[in-house]
């Protein structure tokens, strides 16, 4: 189980859908879960919230890490700590209000704002594509968040170790 969801339900469609919406998929949840040998999931959070909402009292709660492996990328780069020039930060996975892009634009303007040099590279595709533009727009960032679309694994692990760090402005709703 890589997302929770009755609660994904509930954010993807907020309103009546949502609000409908999410005791069926609570409903699917759990038979499903019942079905299952054994329910996999992706961090410690999502096993805990799961544990307490048990499908069957003897049923089997396995963490399997969504994370790639570092040997992916090659070796490892150590640096001095210094960035020279702007950090450059990259989120990559659906452009989605759940995963807060439109928080990230915020925080990056807010902080050029305060003199920071900062950068944001977002690859994917999503329902809020156009939101993130007007945000981008809105806050004068052309440039400087940059909505790279969707890439393969394959170029995004050439990319990604030419970054200083990873975004993952995920709500907590």
């Amino acid at each position: 189980m890589h997302e929770i969801f009755p609660e994904f339900t509930r954010t993807k469609f907020p309103g009546l859908v949502g609000r409908l919406g999410e005791p069926l998929a609570r409903a699917i949840e759990r038979w499903s879960r019942r079905q299952a040998d054994v329910v996999l999931t992706v961090n410690r959070s999502i096993e805990r919230l799961l544990g307490a909402r048990r499908s069957r009292p003897d049923e089997p709660l396995v963490v399997i890490h969504n994370l790639t492996d570092p040997a992916d990328f090659g070796p490892p780069g150590l640096t001095d700590g210094v960035v020279s020039g702007p950090v450059r930060l990259a989120y990559h996975g659906t452009i989605t209000r759940l995963y807060g892009l439109d928080l990230a634009v915020r925080a990056v303007a807010t902080a050029r704002g305060l003199g920071a040099d900062v950068e944001l590279d977002i690859y994917g595709r999503g329902p809020m594509v156009p939101e993130i533009e007007g945000l981008i727009d809105r806050f004068a960032l052309a440039g400087k968040v940059r909505l790279m679309g969707s890439v393969s694994h394959v170029v995004l692990r050439e990319r990604l170790p030419g970054y200083d760090g990873g975004l993952l402005p995920t709500r907590l709703d």
